[in-house]
């Protein structure tokens, strides 16, 4: 008997055994993870969904041309072998979840990208349509023949050797003719458009606007290029570049860059004038965001030229304003308050705006400015109850560095030290990299402007990025330069040539320049000299003609700097 049972087991192992090897590899592997073959039962079970699924994905992506009918038929399962091949998706006991999956995550991408480039296309064809209907800004959409190309015979090194910003704005656009792609080429070009304006040369600034490809760019060129010729002092220039520019946000943004140069210059009149053109077309501006942050700004500018009164009932006009938003606009419209209150001294009232606010918004700006604007009055427990309101550790930080720069100025030393010790608890928490390093650069540099080099170098080696630790560095060399502080500046320098050097090459050359203003502004002509040679000599060595471009664009702009009746004083 117990032979017969046996036997028996042995039999139905061998039946099942049979019946397993008599079933496909493939269409085993199909069934582990419950796909069956067409005309199985299982594609009444919910399988045929995630087939159709499949199939709309493979089709959209380009692979499939047949039916969505949820059916795994030849040409779906071609699709799909194609689909892992190409997408290195090989395991089979996972193949329909991770296809699905792959396709789901890839297929939304392509969705978004659609999605993206359309919008592009939509604000591209708005933007032209404006600069169409200006009379004025229609030539800037003559575009010279798009498709130029660098001379090849073209030799750089005679503009090198005796360098002037005529020939360097002249390489760097040679440079943006051999560039092919239009993204980078446009990139290059409102470099180009910005040092153009600040250096007054306004046919060559529209001729290099001529040459974007993109009708939205021609509009941030020309606002890019009113802020340049204000901060230059061109007003007048800046003012002339508005005309070119038709009704909407960026012309209602250079009207008030333009209104805050001719306050700054003391000039109420003129001021009065472009503020008046401002609020009205104010109305043109269809973002919330923008637009309380352009009326807080106007009032600004008004306190500025001592119309205290009109600054006052903009913004509580502003404050007073209860149309529902979302609570990152609700945060930038409060920061822009209180920017603005701080901005002509009315501490108290910035403090009750952020008071008041509702505590799921976080005004960070605002709690920035507040948090400065304490240190500044000699308020070092009020500052930093404030700061401990930024949620963010990395603006935490910096509205602490703030803080002990506004403290140091004061002469209180110590103060500025619990700042930055408060600061630097906060740097555990920071996120990322680059804002890593940034914390730790802003502390290092503030602990050397209060005296604590110790401190300063010990906070310098937290910073990874040699771009950054130079820029500290040079800056740190041109404080004690200025000031004529005592303690190695030299070693501080040659710190900051070695960080240089280490930086990449975009950043060298940019650097450089850099330095060369710096060491201009401290009195040391001919090392300036000798750090914008550096800078030329690192872009005579570039290839790559997008990155050259830039960095000449930079290097010109330093020049400018160097020739300007500021750089000559």
């Amino acid at each position: 008997m117990r032979w017969r049972r046996v036997s028996w087991a042995g039999l139905i192992c061998a039946c099942i055994l049979l019946v397993f090897l008599a079933v496909s590899p493939s269409a085993w592997a199909y069934r582990v993870v419950g796909i069956e073959e067409p005309g199985d039962l299982a594609s009444e079970l919910g399988w045929r969904d995630v087939l159709a699924a499949i199939q709309r994905n493979l089709k959209q992506l380009g692979y499939y041309k047949g039916p969505i009918d949820g059916r795994y038929g030849d040409a779906t399962r071609n699709a799909v072998d194609s689909y892992r091949r190409r997408n290195g998706i090989i395991d089979n006991e996972t193949i329909w979840p991770a296809v699905l999956i792959h396709m789901q995550v890839l297929g939304e991408a392509i969705r978004v990208q659609k999605s993206l480039k359309a919008a592009r296309i939509r604000q591209i064809d708005v933007a032209k349509t404006q600069l169409l209907k200006h009379s004025a800004a229609r030539d800037l959409l003559a575009s010279v023949p798009q498709k130029e190309s660098a001379d090849p015979t073209h030799n750089p090194s005679i503009c090198f050797a005796a360098p002037t910003l005529r020939c360097l704005l002249d390489e760097a656009l040679e440079s943006i003719r051999g560039v092919t792609r239009d993204r980078y080429r446009n990139w290059a070009l409102q470099d180009m458009i910005v040092v153009l304006a600040e250096a007054g040369m306004a046919e060559p600034m529209k001729d290099a606007i001529r040459r974007l490809t993109d009708a939205r760019l021609v509009l941030v060129a020309l606002r890019e290029a009113v802020a340049a010729m204000v901060a230059a002092g061109r007003i007048e220039g800046a003012e002339d570049t508005l005309e070119l520019m038709p009704d909407g946000a960026d012309r209602v943004r250079a009207l008030l860059v333009v209104a805050k140069g001719w306050a700054g210059q003391g000039d109420r009149s003129k001021a009065s004038e472009v503020l008046a053109r401002v609020s009205i077309e104010l109305d043109s501006i269809t973002d919330a965001r923008l637009e309380s942050k352009l009326k807080a700004d106007i009032a600004v500018v008004y306190a500025k030229i001592g119309n205290i009164d009109q600054a006052r009932a903009i913004l509580m006009e502003l404050a007073t304003d209860n149309t529902p938003k979302e609570g990152k606009l609700e945060a930038d419209k409060i920061s822009a308050i209180v920017n603005a209150y701080v901005e002509f001294g009315d501490l108290d009232r910035a403090l009750a705006i952020l008071r008041k606010a509702s505590p799921d918004i976080a005004p960070r700006k605002g709690r920035i400015a507040v948090t400065s604007a304490f240190a500044a009055k000699g308020e070092i427990k009020a500052a930093l109850d404030m700061a401990k309101e930024i949620v963010s550790p990395r603006y935490r930080v910096v509205a602490l560095c703030n803080a002990a720069r506004k403290l140091a100025e004061r002469g209180d030393i110590e103060s500025a030290r619990t700042a930055l010790t408060s600061a630097e608890t906060s740097v555990p928490a920071i996120e990322g990299e680059f804002a890593n390093d940034f914390a730790w650069s802003c502390l290092a540099e503030t602990y050397d402007l209060i005296g604590d080099k110790k401190t300063a170098q010990k906070s310098l080696k937290h910073v990874e990025g040699a771009d950054l630790k130079a820029r500290s560095l040079w800056r740190m060399w041109a404080a004690r330069r200025a000031t004529a502080q005592s303690g190695d500046v030299e070693g501080l320098k040659s710190q900051a040539i070695d960080a240089t050097k280490a930086a990449d090459t975009f950043k060298r050359a940019a650097i450089w320049s850099e330095a060369s203003v710096m060491a201009f502004r401290v009195g040391e002509k001919d090392v300036s000299k000798d750090y914008l040679g550096n800078a030329i000599a690192v872009v005579s060595g570039m290839q790559t003609r997008w990155w050259r471009a830039r960095a000449l664009s930079r290097i010109a702009k330093t020049v400018i700097f160097l020739e300007s009746p500021v750089g000559a004083r």
